[in-house]
């Protein structure tokens, strides 16, 4: 491999190649040619997946990827995937480029740091799609429809005990092979609740009950808790401010968004991580905050805007309001403590309409802003966590 190629291990086959200043990133969807590059962020992070009613974590995941940071620290390509940390480190020697190793940072700053984007962010994979495989839905709705029939003859004759049997099999062979059109065939219901399901996801949606897509990033409100979650899995918790803060000016990296942890009370659960941040703001020179006061020995540099390391405070406030900004092409939604303080990142498109029936119904004050690229950059750099 050439000193100034990078490639990451199988079964990624995403490539970064380096000539004259130009970081060339190509992969199965496309490639793209980068100028400015600043350094590269070498992250992991752990994911936890929540249960629904203890909201502790029922299992942890760790994502690996490399990020292409602009001169600011802004991300412009995310790569998931694992990368070999020698090769990246010399691969950045040899190119001059910044090296930024957040391997073992604390996993709330990691997220929080890849959602902070640049204009024209993208991911790319580096993973080949695979075939589509037409037959698959037709052949599983057919087995369905048999199996639906089959359970209908077994109920009007009483053999339940025959039917309980063939759906135990068939849940030990979902289980253990890779043939996951086959839950059509010992539980035939899901094609009756598939459309029901659906229907009520829509209906929520529409009543303000959660926002967001179903299928992918959204929050729901329950027992006093906002939720947030990612398709059927639970990612994060926080508790909900008793007291709305109307909303106001957005706060920056000044002493006004700096109040005390303790005056606004725990927040997160353990399963998002959220927990570990810190009531002082971890912005950057460019937000005007004091940056690392109250924080251990910062693990990244100074231009990704975000210590990524464990603060010594267990604050994580809680969730008092709502700001959905855009920024030229970037969008996302914020969740505000009591105090102004970004707490929650989502970064990505959300409804307007959908997101102030959301508010509205849940009683959170919501500001819409376009934001220059200033309080961009102090908005997200504060974060203390984030959904990416």
């Amino acid at each position: 491999m050439s000193p100034h190629e990078l490639r990451a291990r199988p079964p990624a086959e995403t490539i970064l190649t380096w000539d004259s200043g130009v970081l060339v990133v190509s992969a199965p969807s496309g490639s793209r040619s980068l100028r400015g590059v600043g350094g590269l962020l070498h992250y992991r992070y752990e994911q936890s997946v929540l249960d629904v009613r203890s909201r502790a974590p029922v299992f942890d995941h760790h994502v690996d990827g490399l990020a292409v940071l602009d001169a600011a620290g802004l991300v412009l390509v995310e790569l998931p995937g694992e990368w070999a940390a020698e090769e990246v480190a010399a691969f950045c020697e040899t190119t001059g480029l910044a090296h930024h190793p957040a391997l073992d940072a604390f996993s709330p700053r990691v997220r929080a740091a890849l959602s902070v984007r640049a204009p024209g962010w993208c991911r790319m994979t580096g993973v080949r799609p695979g075939p589509p495989a037409r037959w698959r839905k037709p052949v599983a709705v057919g087995l369905g429809v048999v199996a639906l029939a089959a359970m209908a003859y077994l109920a009007s004759t009483g053999s339940w005990v025959v039917w309980r049997g063939f759906a135990t099999l068939g849940r030990l062979l979902v289980e253990f092979v890779e043939v996951k059109w086959l839950v059509f065939l010992f539980s035939p219901l899901l094609l009756l609740l598939a459309p029901v399901r659906e229907r009520l996801t829509r209906r929520s949606l529409r009543k303000g009950v959660v926002v967001g897509s179903a299928g992918g990033r959204h929050l729901r409100v329950s027992s006093g808790v906002l939720y947030i979650h990612r398709g059927a899995q639970r990612l994060a918790s926080l508790l909900i401010a008793p007291e709305a803060f109307p909303a106001g000016e957005l706060s920056g990296g000044s002493g006004a968004s700096g109040g005390s942890g303790a005056s606004e009370g725990s927040g997160a659960s353990g399963g998002s991580g959220a927990s570990g941040g810190s009531g002082a703001s971890g912005g950057s020179g460019a937000s005007g905050g004091s940056g690392t006061q109250g924080h251990d020995a910062v693990a990244a540099p100074r231009a990704v805007g975000l210590p990524l390391t464990k603060p010594r405070s267990g604050y994580a406030g809680r969730a008092a309001r709502l700001l959905l900004y855009r920024h030229e092409d970037l969008a996302g939604l914020v969740v505000l403590s009591v105090s102004g303080r970004p707490i929650h990142h989502i970064p990505g498109p959300w409804s307007p309409e959908h997101v102030n029936r959301f508010a509205d119904l849940h009683g959170f004050p919501l500001e819409v802003r376009n934001l220059a690229r200033e309080e961009y950059f102090s908005l997200t750099t504060q974060s203390i966590d984030a959904t990416p």
